[in-house]
């Protein structure tokens, strides 16, 4: 059986919840200033049930009429890390792709992989709708897209067979340019290959998710300025 004071902590945190506030120190505080409010009641004469009427409605009040609004968790976190972690994974494929001359086997898996991670995150997104806003919705919208597009081009062209007398081979290009070629044996007793055939792809998770780290990084100054005011 819960006692007094637990009954009103769990009503503390969910009011708190309710209003976006997590933060275990202030639910402490609350409570044991709404558990004091609870024993003065019960020494002016007043009922346990009447007590915990008067302290609730006193909470509601409060938190009404209180700036704890400023210690409310960012609603914009989430598409924060999220855009964040996205454009730093699409650097670092980049990377890869401006280091390395050929990048087809090495596109050919983590594209795919980037598919299934970002499917896991769009999934969560959906069954979470009611912890996310517009603008988790969008962002997340954003690069699921561009990762599905590019995944598109990785399925009609990656995987096509290859022989002694031809292969393919992919080139990064800034911004997220991609050169499909492929390379046609001209001399079979010096194995000499000659590109035949360039495929112009693009890439655009990179661009993308630095557009949806800008998006996340405007909206997050725009709700601390509001808080402040």
């Amino acid at each position: 059986m819960k006692t007094e004071y637990q009954i009103i902590k769990k009503r503390v945190r969910n009011e708190l919840k309710n209003r976006k506030i997590i933060d275990e120190k202030i639910v402490e505080e609350i409570t044991q200033t709404c558990f004091d409010d609870y024993n003065l009641s019960l020494e002016n004469g007043e009922s346990k049930n009447d007590a915990l009427k008067s302290v609730f409605s006193a909470l509601t009040e409060t938190l009404d009429s209180s700036n704890l609004l400023n210690h409310r968790s960012n609603p914009y976190h989430y598409s924060l890390v999220l855009s964040l972690v996205s454009f730093v994974v699409c650097f670092i494929i980049a990377l890869i792709g401006w280091l390395c001359a050929d990048v087809l086997d090495v596109y050919g898996v983590i594209y795919p992989l980037c598919l299934l991670a970002i499917l896991i995150v769009f999934v969560f997104t959906i069954a979470n709708y009611k912890k996310r806003n517009k603008v988790d919705f969008l962002i997340v919208t954003l690069i699921f897209i561009a990762v599905v597009i590019i995944n598109i081009e990785c399925f009609m062209f990656f995987y096509r067979a290859r022989t002694g007398n031809f292969y393919y081979s992919l080139n990064y290009n800034f911004p997220g340019l991609l050169k499909f070629n492929r390379h046609v044996l001209t001399s079979s007793g010096q194995f000499k290959y000659e590109i035949s055939e360039t495929i112009l792809l693009f890439n655009q998770t990179l661009i993308v998710s630095l557009i949806s780290l800008i998006i996340s990084i405007i909206f997050n100054i725009i709700e601390k300025q509001r808080k402040i005011c």
